[in-house]
């Protein structure tokens, strides 16, 4: 018997994304939920995080039944009013404001939280990043990186890791995971929580393809989380993480569309492109900058 026969639900509709879990809208009775289904590992690492962040009074599902055997949680459905949704249809001042509350909360978050998580985001896992860059992104458009320009790359990633703050890190805290319901901000997709460089999170928020905020209002968010935690060298380190994110998130989207056949995670590989030309620019990497100019004439052709 599967879960929802076990606890009598019925189906709504199958809710689509870039995991490899499964996500049911259901429903008993007049109220409605969302069934995930989970058989990796971590549908374990799900339910440990939920606690930890719900006890932090963080924002999250609500978790109602859990089935261990047949790896299934019932969880409380927050709708459909994703931040990418609330961007579209809200004005400048309305994000603006609700970005400022959301850094409030990453803030705390990072700072309340640091330290409970046994699995750090240390240099190995920052290099795998530039890897999955190389083998996934360039390798679709038929780039290899020299031992310089790969160099590069990896020295990067060794200034964030030896000089940013370590604090609590969703590792995919963009508009598709955060929710607002009720006049309150939920986090979804935390299993895959560390204890890591704080800019990261920030930069996955603010350097957004998914949103594309406008220039001068990433610039006035960066400030106001700058205000909030006072970081040396704060500035660099956010666009420093700001081309590792990048890095990773183009890959990602390469690997959703051309592996696993999610089409529809193309038409954010342009933008992210034009943020990581940006960043590259920011922390002097001409090359990059340029690599990518000439990609994106090759996308746009």
């Amino acid at each position: 018997m599967d879960c929802v026969k076990k606890w009598k639900l019925e189906k709504v509709a199958e809710l689509k994304g870039g995991s490899d879990r499964t996500f049911l809208r259901v429903k008993k009775g007049d109220e409605y939920y969302v069934l995930l289904y989970d058989r990796s590992p971590a549908f374990f690492r799900y339910l440990e995080i939920q606690r930890l962040l719900r006890g932090a009074s963080i924002g999250v599902p609500e978790i109602f039944s859990v089935d261990l055997e047949r790896r299934c949680i019932l969880l409380e459905d927050l709708g459909d009013l994703s931040l990418m949704r609330f961007v579209r249809g809200a004005d400048i001042d309305e994000i603006r404001g609700v970005y400022r509350d959301l850094l409030t909360v990453l803030s705390r978050m990072q700072r309340d939280l640091s330290g409970t998580l046994g699995d750090v985001f240390g240099l190995r896992q920052l290099h795998d990043e530039i890897i999955y860059f190389e083998e996934s992104f360039l390798s679709h458009f038929g780039v290899k990186l020299d031992e310089k320009k790969r160099r590069n790359l990896f020295e990067l990633s060794t200034f964030i890791f030896e000089n940013s703050p370590y604090g609590f890190m969703h590792r995919d805290f963009q508009s598709q995971n955060i929710y607002l319901k009720d006049g309150a901000f939920k986090f979804i997709d935390f299993q895959n929580a560390y204890e890591g460089p704080i800019f990261y999170d920030v930069a996955s928020l603010i350097q957004d393809p998914y949103v594309e905020l406008p220039g001068s209002l990433r610039e006035e968010l960066v400030d106001h989380y700058l205000s909030l935690v006072r970081a040396k060298g704060g500035r660099e380190l956010f666009w420093k993480a700001s081309v590792q994110r990048l890095m990773q998130a183009l890959a990602a989207y390469v690997f959703l569309s051309e592996k696993k056949g999610k089409r529809e995670f193309r038409r954010f590989i342009e933008p992210g492109m034009r943020f990581l030309r940006e960043a590259s620019l920011e922390v002097g990497l001409d090359w990059l900058a340029d690599l990518l100019n000439e990609l994106l004439r090759k996308v746009r052709s």
